[in-house]
């Protein structure tokens, strides 16, 4: 009812949904920041709620959606950050990823805090081949954010083909360092991280090594301790 009388108070509108989804109400979710978003067409946190909510699934026909809302922020507010993140969303759907690299690079320039952007950049590069570039970045935002499931499998992703890669290069002692990164770090992957470095290690004569190794991920990385000793 407060929303009601006050449609253009953001913040309550803002409440409202996140009472709505609490509840698991996700289509009525929608149709408050859609009412709302009628009421104010420039207000850019009601577009970032909308990607938010149909990026998780949870309403129906969400990529058509999805298309619909990036069109409407782009025309409505074509400067703001989010239209240009979107564009370059746009970019990488369409597989033109050195201009979508190009995008999110800026924002970052702009904001060096902008870890979407910056994930979003560490994906364009994977796809272009540059994958130690890309788990450079990748790395740098998981250490920020090392609680990021999500953000820890596509980061896990980028390391083993980085590391298929140098396997097949030869280049095994990139390949440990890599390995060990994630193993001392943040992986949601443990048991292939170390199937990795003992390739590695087999291939240099440090064979010795692998139980060391992990002996100390199944203490560091405990939660994962059934995967680590299968691939041990």
């Amino acid at each position: 009812k407060v929303v009601v009388k006050q449609p253009s108070n953001i913040d309550l509108v803002l409440q409202k949904v996140e009472l709505q989804m609490s509840l698991g109400h996700a289509t009525e979710a929608e149709r408050t920041l859609l009412d709302a978003l009628n009421t104010n067409p420039q207000a850019e946190q009601l577009y970032k709620k909308l990607f938010d909510l149909y990026d998780s699934g949870n309403v129906a026909d969400a990529d058509r959606q999805r298309r619909r809302l990036r069109a409407r922020l782009i025309q409505t507010l074509p400067q703001s950050r989010l239209a240009r993140f979107e564009r370059g969303r746009a970019l990488m759907e369409a597989q033109q990823f050195d201009g979508a690299a190009a995008t999110f690079l800026e924002l970052i320039r702009e904001d060096p805090g902008d870890h979407e952007s910056m994930l979003e950049l560490a994906r364009c590069l994977f796809a272009l081949g540059r994958a130690d570039q890309a788990l450079r970045i990748a790395e740098q935002f998981l250490g920020d954010r090392p609680e990021d499931k999500d953000l820890a499998g596509v980061t896990d992703a980028i390391r083993m083909t980085y590391m298929r890669s140098l396997l097949g290069a030869n280049q095994d002692a990139e390949v440990v360092n890599v390995a060990k990164r994630a193993l001392n770090g943040t992986t949601a992957d443990a048991g292939t991280m170390l199937n990795y470095l003992g390739q590695a290690l087999v291939n240099l004569g440090l064979e010795g090594q692998i139980d060391e190794a992990a002996r100390d991920a199944i203490k560091r990385l405990n939660d994962q301790e059934a995967d680590i000793m299968f691939r041990w």
